[in-house]
């Protein structure tokens, strides 16, 4: 059959299961295909909808079904019913089969009926609903076989004989030649096409497979919520600032350390501030961040950071800092200050636009969104990236390199290097500290956090 059908069957299936697992889904295909309906993607044009072919109102029925009544005859309900019901893709390729054949049959009853009738007579009633295929008939078609309807009773082929992708369906060079298609496919493909200006060519047709983990891929704000609960990314997992700083400070002159490593103690590098507590009364600070970020511009030793996992808000922007910075593959990073009604900080407005370029920058702090690994090796923010399972032994031989050369050679070069852009580095410090402190708490930061501890999307407008 078509691919068309296959690819009708196929959306109303995946996207049943995506509505299924993340139930916010459903409201954003409803408002989706209803705004391309309004543009005319489905090429109806006002069309009485009675006139169109079965696989096109099952199509409607699944896409646009929300805000416009599509007729079926009770023989054809059962092929709404199975599509909803379809679990597997095996299943989808069967009913794509089964409707095509069905209608087909239907057109060729009605042919063979209309051949009886005089000349000046048509078929009522079912007719109607089925659309123009040509000259086209089924060779040896014989009204004493069984015939479909909608079941899968009375097909020649059991469940051992399910079609494959590359026998009786989607084959466009086979019956399909016969002029049936999906109109509404067919419109929908091309309005598609005049909005990405490119054509993908041949389909191929795979099921997904298990290794496929969704909910890397998509997820509702409570799972998101709910998952950085499950991982313990709480208060007894945050590193305290002032004991970072303390830890800094005491390798400045200790003989033994030659080069420092800043890495995560779990899965994570560094989630970033606890906004559980963002906003809530602490005991003051020794050092605080600022402290801490300038005791790292000021170590006189190699800082190597070593993002061993996922990173945020300070999890990103520390990378800057580094001498040499690595992270895991398949670790992703994000500054969210802007969802977070704030401003970057680390001296990252320092840092990230000389490592990346401005825009590259520019987008990273102000969007919010996430950046992968190997974005941050081709974006200048790491030096490397390497397999989480060898990650930390991949990083300890880079310093150990640096850790058998001479701790004069290496402060030397440090200094020389840190020399034309510490002071202008602090300054950064120093203006993205007081760009904090007048937004914390201000309207923007108040609804993002309100909307982090109720587990809801924030509502900035």
């Amino acid at each position: 059959c078509p691919k068309d059908f296959i690819n009708v069957i196929e959306d109303a299936r995946i996207e049943k299961l995506m509505k299924r697992k993340y139930p916010g889904l459903r409201k954003s295909f409803a408002g989706g295909y209803a705004e391309l309906n309004a543009q005319d993607f489905f090429g109806l044009g006002g069309d009485d909808l009675t006139e169109y072919s079965l696989i096109d109102r099952i199509n409607l029925h699944f896409k646009v079904g929300a805000t416009a009544l599509i007729p079926f005859v009770e023989n054809e309900k059962v092929f709404v019913t199975r599509t909803e019901e379809a679990e597997t893709f095996a299943e989808v390729l069967q009913i794509a089969l089964d409707v095509y054949n069905f209608s087909k049959k239907e057109k060729q009853q009605e042919q063979v009926a209309n051949v009886e009738l005089p000349e000046n007579q048509t078929t009522q009633g079912g007719g109607s609903m089925t659309q123009d295929w040509g000259d086209d008939t089924e060779e040896g078609f014989d009204e004493d076989q069984p015939q479909e309807d909608g079941t899968g009773e009375g097909q020649q082929h059991g469940p051992s004989q399910q079609p494959q992708a590359s026998d009786d369906v989607g084959d466009d060079d086979g019956d399909d030649e016969a002029g049936e298609t999906s109109k509404t496919q067919d419109a929908f493909d091309r309005a598609a096409e005049k909005l990405t200006g490119r054509s993908y060519g041949s389909t191929y047709y795979v099921e997904i497979p298990d290794a496929v983990v969704l909910e890397d891929y998509v997820a509702d704000w409570t799972e998101v919520h709910d998952w950085i609960d499950s991982q313990a990314l709480d208060a007894e997992r945050y590193v305290d600032v002032d004991e970072l700083c303390e830890a800094f400070l005491a390798a400045f002159d200790d003989d033994l350390v030659r080069v420092v490593v800043l890495t995560g103690a779990g899965r994570a590098f560094s989630a970033g501030a606890d906004l559980k507590t963002m906003g809530t009364v602490t005991a003051p600070a020794r050092h605080g961040l600022n402290g801490l970020l300038n005791a790292i511009i000021d170590c006189p030793k190699p800082v190597i950071v070593a993002a061993n996992g996922l990173g945020a808000g300070i999890g990103t922007t520390i990378l800057g800092l580094g001498d040499m910075s690595f992270v895991a593959e398949g670790a992703r990073f994000r500054c969210p200050f802007s969802a977070l009604g704030l401003t970057a900080e680390a001296g990252s407005t320092y840092t990230f636009p000389r490592l990346m370029g401005y825009q590259r920058a520019a987008w990273v702090l102000m969007s919010s969104e996430w950046i992968t690994a190997e974005e941050c090796v081709e974006y200048g923010l790491a030096m490397a990236s390497f397999p989480a399972d060898i990650f930390m032994s991949k990083v300890m031989e880079r310093a150990k390199t640096l850790a058998e050369l001479p701790l004069v050679s290496l402060m030397q070069t440090k200094a020389l290097l840190m020399a034309p852009r510490r002071a202008e580095l602090k300054q950064a410090v120093l203006e993205e500290g007081k760009g904090l402190a007048r937004l914390s708490g201000g309207p923007a930061n108040r609804e993002a956090i309100a909307a982090f501890r109720e587990k809801r999307a924030p509502n900035f407008v």
